[in-house]
C-alpha cells in the first residue's frame, strides 16, 4: 500500500497482464515505494513497471509494451537485450547477455542463492534474474610486455588465464 516500502532482488518478471481495478496492467504495480535489483522484465503489456517511487538498477529489458510509467528511476545497469532463456522459458541459457551483468549486492540469506539454490555470484559477477547460471568462468588476457610496440619488431608478451569457482579440466590453449 501507500506509504510502504518494498525490496525485490534477483526476480525474472516474464509475460505478464493483468487487469487491476478496470484498468489493464503488465509486470510489477506499486502504490508505495520500491527498489527494484538485478532483475528480468520481459514481455510484459501495456507496461512492464508502473506506480508510485520506483528505484531500479540491474535490469534487463526486452519486448515489453512500454518499460516504465510514472515515478521511476532507472540504475546505472540497464541491459536493452533479449535474455535468450534457456527452453523452459525462465532459466538464463549459456548465451546470455543477463550472465555476470547484475549490480553487486550485500550478502543475505535472501541473496545467497538462486531459485534452484545455486550460490550467489557463480562466476565474476551477479547474473540478472532470478536464475544464476553456474558453470566455469575463464577469463584469457594477453598483453606484449613492452609499453612501445616497433614495426616488424619480436613482441614478447603474457598470458594470463584465470578460472572462478571451479576447476577448469583439459584445456588447450593455441597461440
Amino acid at each position: 500500500g501507500a506509504g510502504t516500502s518494498h525490496r525485490l532482488m534477483h526476480n525474472t518478471i516474464a509475460r505478464n497482464r493483468t487487469l487491476m481495478g478496470g484498468w489493464t496492467q503488465g509486470g510489477i504495480a506499486v502504490s508505495g515505494q520500491a527498489s527494484i535489483i538485478n532483475t528480468i522484465i520481459v514481455s510484459n503489456t501495456p507496461e512492464a513497471v508502473s506506480g508510485g517511487a520506483i528505484s531500479l538498477n540491474g535490469t534487463l529489458w526486452f519486448g515489453n509494451g512500454t518499460n516504465t510509467v510514472g515515478n521511476v528511476t532507472t540504475g546505472t545497469v540497464n541491459v536493452f537485450a533479449n535474455p535468450l532463456f534457456a527452453a523452459d522459458g525462465y532459466h538464463l541459457s549459456a548465451a546470455s547477455p543477463a550472465i555476470d551483468a547484475g549490480v553487486s549486492v550485500a550478502s543475505s540469506s535472501a541473496t545467497d542463492a538462486d531459485i534452484d539454490g545455486t550460490a550467489r555470484p557463480a562466476a565474476y559477477g551477479f547474473d540478472i534474474g532470478a536464475d544464476e547460471r553456474a558453470g566455469t568462468a575463464l577469463i584469457l588476457l594477453k598483453q606484449p610486455s613492452a609499453a612501445t610496440l616497433t614495426p616488424n619488431g619480436i613482441v614478447t608478451y603474457a598470458i594470463t588465464l584465470t578460472v572462478a569457482n571451479s576447476a577448469a579440466n583439459n584445456l588447450v590453449l593455441t597461440d
